[in-house]
């Protein structure tokens, strides 16, 4: 079919050029030539015919531009000579042939499209039901029919990829590329088929065109990279171990005699616990990382297949095994926790394994109806080792059933044992994974449901609530999940109660957790913010000590009234009546950053909703002290001390005290100067209500031809 096809190529080809020659000898301007090339003409329309390319009957014939057909000639008498006429005739119909041609081609070509969408999309099924060789056959059928369509090329390496056909992918890569230079998915799969020839540096080269192409690709990239780096560390690390072990090396020896003695049939439950503690003693050693590749190159992560007491342990109902072999699973989990700490390649060649994921689903789900401590620790402790890298954890999300696996890990974290901790920490990392997220984005009210109740358990846990809040504080870096947090009820009740419990107490790291909360659930202004914005600010104004102390605990609580007290006039109110100001005051003060930005922002909005707290700042002598943080760095904090001072204005005597100082120069450049539009504006505004507030601040202006520099500021910020 291939050769046919080249063989058509080559006869359009040659067609084309003698239309061309034809072409330019009528419009040549040359009688001779002229002659000659109707003359041609001729025998090439009569060729046409004669393979019954064109019809002869009129009715048949195509029109030209003008709507008529080659037959309609003018035979009437004329002055034009007969022989222009008759060129004039020729080239009418020859180029009504070539019409002819032309549409005949297209309508070809527009049904083998449509043929080879069909089998595209038979290719597409066929891909999805994991039948590559039938995908494979029909991507072939496609392009026979249709060889400029680099989606084909592109589906059709991916299938190569699948079969294990690398060089064939690569070739259908390049192909994909030279019909469309700009073809991402073929520059991907390139460097998938590269990375599984070992040729890694080409695999990087590929990936990185992809970032050319589109910028927007790089986080994708750097996963591709990453994966990249994994691979060839592993096969690099599988030939250093090989090597040891051909060389005689007595740890390399050990784990591979020591596999071969845990295999023995027909031992007591006893032998295969010790044997597979012994490997996780030499699996454990610090810069042994060889073993890890030698247990794995030696078949030790396939034994929970082909071992059969193993096999048979797993695939058995937790309540119907003896303590013994319950003791010899829980070596194993902790023998296969070692392997996977720190390695990559024994975590995803491990959990590949067919059915061993539900197997622990099966006994995780089961652990919660029988007791079993230590197989319950050895499980979770397995699976938060995988967890604590974010490949380690898309892995988890890839091979587990995520609806199973959340019900097991919230029964465990409220079955409030030693493994509970375990449990939470383990959902903790996966809530980082941005694949959970949006699998918990639409299943939020059962989760937070299960989240309430451990948050108003008594009895729970100190470390698996502080765990548990971390997890939903995770959450909320998906907007989604956070405007419906911020707006629900239940969440704010169990969340103050949960603040008050702990504001008398001890437990520090509780408190920072639940105020950690309160950060993220307050960001944005909602009803249930103004509901129970001013009892929370109540509650954070007794956690702020007299003095500017250092903390996380400080730091949250400000941060969690900069949130509230711009969105709540009853918070301020309640703050103003509990020397709120002069304690925000203080904080302008603070040798940290983040706690006199925090301060700044509750003060500005205090100071924008009361006149009380206006007068405070103003007798505290704090107009001075936030002047001083017109020269800070950082952009923010002058532009809402701007903004403070433009609402202290109001009071009598204070544009007079700055009219003093040189406030309106430095006002200017900042307005002029600045690359952020709120922190103009906030200088503009302040600049017009001291130029109102006293006459020595408007001639200052006008003296800097400031009301010039304004109006070009005004104009920037719209």
């Amino acid at each position: 079919m291939a050769s046919s096809t080249s063989k058509d190529v080559e006869a359009f080809l040659h067609k084309v050029e003698e239309i061309e020659t034809i072409v330019k000898g009528l419009n040549s301007g040359d009688e001779r030539k002229v002659k000659d090339a109707m003359q041609k003409a001729d025998e090439f329309i009569n060729a046409q015919k004669h393979r019954g390319e064109i019809e002869d009957e009129e009715k048949d014939l195509p029109k030209t531009t003008t709507g008529f057909s080659k037959t309609v000639i003018n035979k009437s008498s004329s002055t034009v000579d007969s022989q222009n006429c008759a060129g004039y005739a020729d080239k009418q119909a020859f180029m009504a042939a070539m019409e002819a041609d032309a549409q005949e081609r297209a309508q070809r070509r527009q049904q083998r499209e449509k043929e080879a969408q069909m089998m595209k999309e038979l290719g597409n099924k066929a891909f999805k039901e994991h039948n590559f060789e039938m995908a494979l056959e029909c991507y072939n059928q496609a392009i026979d029919k249709v060889r400029d369509n680099a989606v084909l090329y592109t589906n059709r390496a991916q299938t190569h990829i699948k079969l294990g056909h690398y060089p064939e992918a690569l070739k259908d890569c390049d192909w994909a590329i030279m019909v469309s230079p700009q073809c991402i998915k073929a520059y991907v799969h390139m460097g998938r088929a590269h990375l599984a020839l070992k040729q890694y540096q080409q695999a990087r080269e590929s990936y990185h065109k992809v970032i050319a192409i589109n910028p927007k690709k790089d986080a994708l990239v750097q996963e591709y990279l990453a994966e990249v780096d994994r691979v060839e560390a592993a096969n690099t690390a599988e030939q250093r171990a090989r090597d040891l072990f051909d060389s005689g090396n007595s740890e390399a020896l050990g784990v591979s005699e020591l596999l071969v003695q845990v295999r023995k049939p027909d031992q007591l439950p006893m032998y295969y616990s010790g044997g597979f503690r012994v490997i996780s003693s030499l699996l454990l050693k610090e810069g042994e990382k060889d073993n890890k590749v030698q247990f794995r190159m030696q078949g030790g992560l396939n034994l929970i297949q082909d071992h059969p007491v193993l096999s048979r342990c797993l695939s058995s109902c937790p309540r119907s095994l003896s303590k013994e072999e319950r003791d010899v699973l829980a070596s194993v989990f902790d023998m296969l926790t070692h392997a996977c700490k720190g390695d990559d390649a024994n975590q995803e060649q491990l959990l590949q394994h067919k059915g061993f994921p539900e197997q622990i689903l099966q006994f995780l789900s089961s652990c919660t109806q029988w007791r079993g401590t230590k197989l319950k620790t050895s499980i979770l402790n397995l699976m938060f080792t995988i967890s604590q890298t974010l490949h380690g954890c898309t892995l988890l999300i890839t091979h587990f059933d995520s609806n199973q696996l959340l019900a097991s890990l919230f029964f465990l974290i409220r079955a409030n044992s030693t493994y509970s901790e375990t449990a939470a920490g383990l959902l903790n990392n996966l809530s980082l994974d941005k694949k959970f997220r949006n699998f918990l984005r639409d299943k939020l009210d059962p989760f937070m449901a299960s989240f309430e109740v451990i948050l108003t358990d008594t009895s729970a846990r100190s470390g698996v609530i502080s765990t548990s809040i971390t997890t939903v504080m995770n959450l909320t870096n998906n907007k989604t999940i956070r405007d419906k947090l911020s707006s629900q009820r239940s969440l704010w009740l169990a969340s103050e109660e949960l603040l008050v419990r702990t504001s008398t107490g001890s437990d520090v790291e509780l408190l920072e957790a639940i105020l950690g909360l309160f950060v993220n659930i307050t960001s944005e202004p909602t009803d249930t913010l103004r509901e129970f914005g001013q009892r929370i600010c109540g509650h954070c104004r007794s956690l702020l000590p007299a003095e500017c102390v250092g903390s996380v605990v400080t730091e949250r609580a400000l941060t969690v009234l900069g949130n509230i007290l711009p969105n709540s006039i009853p918070a301020v109110e309640w703050i103003c009546d509990h020397g709120g100001t002069l304690l925000l005051l203080r904080y302008l003060k603070s040798d940290k950053i983040i706690h006199m930005k925090q301060g700044l922002r509750g003060l500005t909005a205090l100071t924008q909703f009361n006149e009380k707290a206006r007068k405070t700042v103003v007798e505290a002598e704090g107009v001075m002290a936030l002047a001083k943080l017109l020269s800070h760095k950082e952009e923010s904090i002058l532009g809402n001390a701007a903004l403070c001072l433009s609402h202290c204005v109001q009071v009598d005597g204070v544009a007079e005290m700055l009219s003093k100082t040189d406030i309106i120069k430095e006002l200017l450049l900042l307005a002029r100067d600045s690359k952020k539009p709120t922190v103009q504006q906030n200088c503009a505004i302040l600049i017009a209500k001291l130029a109102h507030g006293h006459p020595k601040n408007l001639d200052r202006l006008r003296e800097l031809h400031g009301i010039e520099i304004l109006h070009t500021c005004v104009k920037q910020v719209k």
